[in-house]
C-alpha cells in the first residue's frame, strides 16, 4: 500500500478520493489551480447515492433534500411521474464546502466547525495557485488526476481518448436560481452561437461565458420566448435569474484510466465527461 498520493485538482473528485485516502492513512497532497482558498461554485444542483450518506462507509455523511416523486412533463398535458427510485438532492457548493472540512479542516458556513483528524488518518494538504507556468517538482508514489475534462494530467501519459470532445449541438443556460434550461439546436460556427458566446465587452469565449459576463440584451432575448413556453414554477426561477452563464454541452471519454503500472490514475471529468443532462457527473462515477 502506498503512504503518499498527490491529487492534481481540487474539486469534487478530487476531493472524495482526497478524503477517502486520508482516512485509509495515506498522506494526500491535493494541487488546485485556482488561486482563492475556496473554489466558486456556479449553484450547479446534484444528486448522491446512498453510499454517500451510509454513515458506515468512508464517505462524508451530507444533509440533502430527499425526493421520493420525479414528474417529468414530457409535453402539453402530458405528464410522466416516477415514483419507483428516491433520490437525494445537493448542491456543488454544499458537497465542495463539506468535503473541504473533511479533508483540511477547512472552516465555511456549511461546516464551522470542522471535525478533528482521526487515529490513523493520513496528513492533509490543499494547495491553491498551482497553475503558474513555472517548473517545479514534487514527488510521490502514486497520482491522481482530478483536473477536469481540459486535463494538463493527459498530457504527460499521452491519455487515449475512445471518443475525443464533441459538442453535443446544443448549450445549456444555467443561473443563480438552481435551473438550468437547455437551447436545442445552436450550431457550431453559426450566428447564433457567436451571438451567445460574445459577451457586452465583445469578447468571444469558445466554450464558456462565466457568470457576469453574460449580455444582458442576449440572455433577454432567450429568457423571454422559453418563459412564455414554460410549467409555471420554471419560469419563475428563470425569470428570476439575472446573472446566468453559458456553456457548451459536450462529450469526452477516454478508453484507458490508469497508467505507469499503476502509478497514475485518471478520475471524474478527466477522464470522462457526460452530457450534463444524462445525470452521470461527478458523484455518479
Amino acid at each position: 500500500m502506498f503512504t503518499s498520493v498527490i491529487i492534481v485538482g481540487g474539486s469534487l473528485s478530487g476531493l472524495m478520493h482526497g478524503v477517502h485516502l486520508k482516512r485509509e492513512g495515506v498522506n494526500v497532497t491535493i494541487l488546485e489551480q485556482d488561486s482563492a482558498s475556496e473554489r466558486s461554485s456556479h449553484n450547479a444542483g446534484s444528486s448522491i447515492d446512498d453510499n454517500v450518506n451510509d454513515p458506515g462507509s468512508s464517505c462524508v455523511n451530507m444533509t440533502r433534500l430527499d425526493a421520493n416523486l420525479i414528474s417529468l412533463r414530457k409535453r402539453e398535458n402530458l405528464i410522466k411521474a416516477d415514483k419507483g427510485t428516491t433520490r437525494y438532492w445537493t448542491n456543488w457548493g454544499y458537497s465542495y464546502r463539506i468535503l473541504r472540512a473533511n479533508f483540511d479542516g477547512y472552516a465555511s458556513n456549511a461546516c464551522p466547525t470542522p471535525p478533528s483528524s482521526k487515529p490513523g488518518d493520513g496528513y492533509a494538504k490543499y494547495l491553491t495557485g498551482k497553475r503558474t507556468g513555472e517548473e517545479h517538482s514534487i514527488s510521490s508514489e502514486f497520482v491522481i488526476g482530478a483536473d477536469g475534462k481540459h486535463s494538463t494530467t493527459h498530457k504527460p501519459v499521452n491519455a487515449p481518448l475512445a471518443c475525443p470532445e464533441t459538442y453535443a449541438g446544443f448549450i445549456a443556460w444555467r443561473g443563480a436560481v438552481p435551473r438550468r434550461s437547455s437551447i436545442p439546436n445552436v450550431a457550431e460556427g453559426s450566428a447564433d452561437e457567436a451571438g451567445i458566446f460574445t459577451d457586452a465587452n465583445g469578447h468571444r469565449y469558445q466554450r464558456t461565458v462565466p457568470q457576469g459576463f453574460v449580455d444582458p440584451h442576449t440572455w433577454e432575448g432567450i429568457r423571454g420566448p422559453l418563459v412564455a413556453h414554460m410549467a409555471a414554477p420554471f419560469a419563475e426561477l428563470v425569470s428570476a435569474t439575472t446573472s446566468p452563464f453559458v456553456t457548451k454541452v459536450s462529450d469526452v471519454l477516454g478508453s484507458q484510466a490508469s497508467f505507469c503500472d499503476g502509478h497514475v490514475v485518471l478520475v471524474g471529468d478527466a477522464l470522462a465527461t457526460y452530457r450534463s443532462h444524462a445525470g452521470k457527473a461527478t458523484l455518479g462515477r
